[in-house]
């Protein structure tokens, strides 16, 4: 169902920390979140609703050309404000087939692809979450999914979701962060690590990703851009390491302590953060917990239309 990022990047896996799907099931889920379908995949609704009409779910999809390049979208749900789901790098929409359909039992929710991901022509130079961003605020446009939203972002996913908040703070009212990068951890890294395996990192994270994503200026970017807006915000973590992330003479104990603490700084991002822990989960938290990642968003958008 899903193939090892480690086997294929090397060195720049800690940066990815990604699982690429082309899920088996994804007609069956695509079924189950538009009108007519049968229940969720394992995610369950949280005792706390947002404040959202309850209607039927109003399916949508279609591919908007943004500049280039067309990007897919499908949305089912109705409501405000509209959750935006993330997914991560090398990945694609199907990545949220377990949460989609719990959440538009209760909100207008829309997932995508981004270029590269769904048979896009590669793209001619090195692209940086900015270039999504930008996307992504076309597609919105063009296929009129109105705000405000509730940015929902997986792994890299979420360092997009968190520049998309800064760049356009006016039109984000929430965030859930799902086992997000932090645009600090490849200097929180190098910091515990030799000249030479800082040199051997920045050569391998230059490697091919799927996206022609470069890894370490979309860092730098969402560090320089304007301050993030101060919306409620979940942090949702993984529990279960992974044996193979880090590279050999990266001492497991101590980098996973310096991941725990990112996670928890992201938390920091606004004065309305919060954690949750997917317990028994590894990095693909929304295949493996989808009921912890519905909880959060639930919980977002609720705590969102309160204030």
């Amino acid at each position: 169902m899903a193939s090892d990022v480690a086997a294929r990047y090397g060195a720049a896996t800690r940066y990815l920390r990604t699982v690429m799907h082309r899920s088996l099931l994804a007609t069956v889920v695509l079924a189950m979140a538009l009108p007519g379908g049968c229940g969720g995949t394992g995610g369950t609704a949280s005792s706390t609703s947002p404040a959202v009409s309850a209607a039927t779910p109003s399916a949508a999809s279609g591919s908007v050309d943004v500049g280039g390049h067309s990007l897919s979208y499908s949305c089912t749900g109705q409501g405000t404000p509209t959750v935006i789901l993330e997914h991560g790098l090398g990945g694609d929409a199907d990545e949220w087939s377990a949460v989609m359909p719990a959440i538009a039992a209760h909100a207008r929710v829309c997932a995508y692809s981004r270029l590269q991901v769904a048979g896009d022509a590669p793209s001619a130079g090195g692209r940086t979450a900015a270039d999504s961003v930008a996307d992504l605020h076309t597609l919105l446009a063009h296929a009129e999914i109105k705000g405000p939203y509730v940015m929902v972002g997986f792994s890299f996913g979420g360092l997009i979701s968190q520049l998309y908040a800064r760049t356009f703070p006016s039109d984000v009212i929430g965030l859930v962060l799902v086992d997000s990068n932090s645009a600090d951890e490849a200097t929180t890294y190098w910091a515990h690590l030799t000249p030479a395996q800082v040199a051997e990192d920045k050569t391998g994270t230059g490697g091919p990703n799927g996206e022609d994503m470069d890894i370490l200026a979309s860092f730098n970017l969402v560090k320089a851009a304007p301050a993030m807006p101060d919306v409620p915000l979940i942090v949702v973590t993984h529990t279960v390491p992974d044996p193979n992330e880090w590279p050999p003479g990266w001492d497991p104990s101590t980098f996973d302590g310096l991941q725990s603490s990112l996670q928890t700084s992201l938390t920091r991002l606004t004065s309305h953060g919060s954690q949750v822990f997917a317990d028994g989960a590894g990095h693909d938290v929304p295949v493996e917990k989808p009921a912890v990642v519905n909880d959060a968003i639930l919980k977002v958008l609720a705590d969102a239309s309160a204030s």
